[in-house]
């Protein structure tokens, strides 16, 4: 049989050595590596243009920040909004001083990620507090330098002020934070205030006349804490229907029995200021907050000792302009008609990943319509991605509140079929369960908590139950016990427990009722 014959040039066999099959693997693995740190342009992706480099950028006013313009910053993907485009539609334009509260204790915690996110837009915010700092490009003014030297020896917080001094200069930070839980003077209930809450009563005024100092002849003074998420935005909106030449005190407002209403700078974290009544202040009336050092020891806060000034001195009470300016963190927001469609200006007691998410949701806004604000079911949808639970125990959802309280009827049990024991349900108090019918029955109920108290002062046991028309998720509430007698192992044990629940189902129907807002 004849032999087969390739149709192929045979290949030398002598240039097949190991050598050359070794530098032939070298020679591909090193053009895939070439290949790999210099890869194709992608047509597709957004990236700096040249003039980013400092020399291109465009001056801008005094003490702004400098940022690339608006059409060179990229979006790393398509959903990431620009926090610029939003910025440069409503600019920095020198007509509000933005005054951000804070203290030594927890600047370096709380400032960066407000700075960088809800106050993005503001070129030159005044930040004061009790020990002068910088957090990065920004100066953080001591507002209690000046506070006299009686006045200091006469309280003991400002033990702990001389205290923060001494440990920042020797650069002990974390000594610093724990300078937060050191008790000062007596509060309210006869129990004692810590050393940060008492000095804080001594920056409120102080603070106003900083803030005419460093930036004079502003038309808004707004001043805010270092939990507050402020809507740049929105705050522009609030201000367009009040007039800075009149005098103007807008807050959130509070009011215990028998006093005047003031704005709740402990409550929402935000008070503004017209430049009218700021100008009054520092020219009619220079020195004010000196001559006020003495009788601060006698409010239990800075809100109450600002409302009294204002009232007093300069013939100004409050304005209310809530509920745009929140006293609550998303959970304990009370959702429902009364704020669903309003806009947010401020939120209070929130932490960085909280401030982080709200600023998320609002870039998001402004990238989809320059024409939506940011609502308060904007922040429903942020915050409650997988809605509410069915029931939790050691759980308070503040259904208790007196002012979104529903009647807490007996329920009918002739609407009872199955397994239920009807006598479980007759009394709302007695049971969750019957809690629960009692919400069940209650049409505008979205949402119920039972507390149950033992102990000799109210009998073997007291039950309540709560209904409330609005929904939030409430805080963590652990159980609380007691003894009811003077020595050890006397008298009869107490407790009380909280357990809440929801009508998930009805809350989750109104909310996809009420998605327009118009």
């Amino acid at each position: 049989m004849a032999s087969w014959a390739s149709p192929f040039p045979a290949w030398p066999t002598k240039l097949l050595t190991p050598r050359t099959i070794s530098l032939c693997i070298l020679l591909l693995a090193g053009l895939g590596l070439l290949y790999t740190i210099t890869p194709p342009r992608d047509p597709t992706r957004k990236l700096l243009a040249t003039a980013a480099a400092p020399e291109d950028v465009e001056p801008v006013e005094r003490g702004r920040k400098a940022t690339l313009p608006t059409e060179q910053v990229a979006e790393q993907d398509s959903g990431t909004p620009t926090a610029n485009s939003y910025c440069a539609d409503y600019p920095d334009n020198g007509a509000i001083a933005l005054v951000v509260k804070t203290a030594a204790t927890v600047a370096l915690d709380r400032l960066p990620t407000q700075l960088l996110t809800s106050l993005h837009c503001l070129g030159e915010p005044i930040i004061v507090s009790d020990l002068a700092q910088t957090v990065g490009l920004n100066q953080v003014h001591d507002v209690l330098a000046r506070v006299a030297p009686e006045i200091k020896r006469a309280h003991v917080e400002f033990e702990t002020y001389r205290k923060q001094q001494e440990l920042m200069y020797a650069g002990q930070w974390a000594a610093l934070r724990s300078q937060a839980e050191v008790l000062g003077s007596a509060g309210e209930g006869g129990g004692r205030r810590s050393a940060a809450a008492g000095l804080d009563r001594w920056k409120w005024l102080r603070m106003v006349e900083k803030a005419w100092e460093v930036q004079p002849e502003r038309q808004w003074y707004v001043f805010v804490g270092d939990e507050v998420y402020l809507s740049w935005r929105n705050v522009r909106h609030l201000l367009a229907g009040y007039h800075h030449s009149e005098a103007w005190y807008l807050g959130h407002e509070v009011r215990e029995a028998g006093a005047q209403a003031l704005a709740s700078g402990e409550g929402s974290g935000v008070v503004v200021l017209s430049g009218h009544v700021v100008r009054d202040w520092v020219t009619q009336h220079p020195g004010l907050a000196s001559r006020w050092d003495k009788r601060i020891e006698e409010m239990k806060d800075g809100s109450e000792v600002l409302a009294k000034v204002l009232d007093e001195v300069l013939g100004v009470r409050l304005t209310d302009v809530g509920p745009v300016l929140q006293p609550h963190a998303p959970e304990t927001v009370p959702f429902g008609p009364d704020v669903w469609c309003k806009e947010v200006v401020s939120l209070h007691h929130l932490g960085s990943r909280q401030m982080d998410n709200i600023f998320r949701a609002e870039m998001a806004l402004s990238k989809n319509s320059n024409t939506s604000p940011l609502r308060f079911r904007d922040i429903y949808h942020s915050a409650y991605l997988t809605g509410f639970p069915f029931k939790r125990e050691d759980w308070d959802n503040l259904a208790a509140d007196p002012d979104f309280a529903l009647e807490v009827r007996a329920s009918d049990i002739t609407t009872l079929h199955g397994m239920w024991e009807p006598k479980d349900f007759v009394d709302p108090h007695m049971y969750f369960s019957g809690c629960e019918m009692a919400c069940i029955q209650a049409e505008a109920c979205m949402q119920f908590a039972s507390l149950k108290t033992t102990g000799e002062d109210v009998g073997d046991a007291k039950a309540e139950c709560f209904l409330s028309s609005v929904f939030r998720l409430g805080r963590a509430r652990k159980e609380e016990s007691w003894r009811d007698g003077e020595g050890e192992g006397e008298g009869k044990e107490g407790k009380r427990v909280w357990m809440s629940g929801w009508r998930s189902d009805r809350i989750a129907r109104w909310v996809e009722g009420h998605e327009g807002c118009g």
